[in-house]
């Protein structure tokens, strides 16, 4: 028979080896979807603008240049995306490479307030 004592041990063991569990199961769904804990989220946020603008510029291209023919290259800007109501980047500058191969490749740079793409070139604004 337990006294009141070992009836307070084991449930203190038992609530302590809960705690140990939902902190391993948080730490692993945090690794799991990635989250970010650091003060620093640009990445997150800068491959998102720039999904968003590849596929403003797809969507331009095709309404726009749909005859687009094989080696031909195309700089399309974010502000030409915004006048058009394709998108809306606020505090942005950035741009789209459009080559035709195949099919389109998009690659598009941005210049944030908070971010900027690697790899962008003021010179095509």
């Amino acid at each position: 028979m337990l006294s009141n004592r070992g009836a307070t041990k084991a449930g203190m063991m038992i609530l302590f080896f809960f705690i140990v569990i939902a902190c391993i199961i948080f730490a692993l769904i945090a690794l799991g979807k990635g989250f970010n804990f650091s003060s620093n989220s640009g990445k997150k946020n800068s491959s998102n603008y720039e999904s968003r603008l590849e596929e403003a510029t797809e969507k331009y291209v095709k309404d726009y240049y749909s005859n687009l023919q094989v080696g031909e290259n195309l700089i399309v800007k974010l502000s030409t995306l915004e006048s058009l109501n394709y998108i809306s980047l606020p505090n942005c500058k950035g741009y789209s490479i459009v080559s035709k191969d195949k099919k389109l490749e998009i690659n598009s740079y941005l210049n944030c307030s908070d971010f900027k793409s690697k790899n962008y070139d003021d010179s095509n604004e």
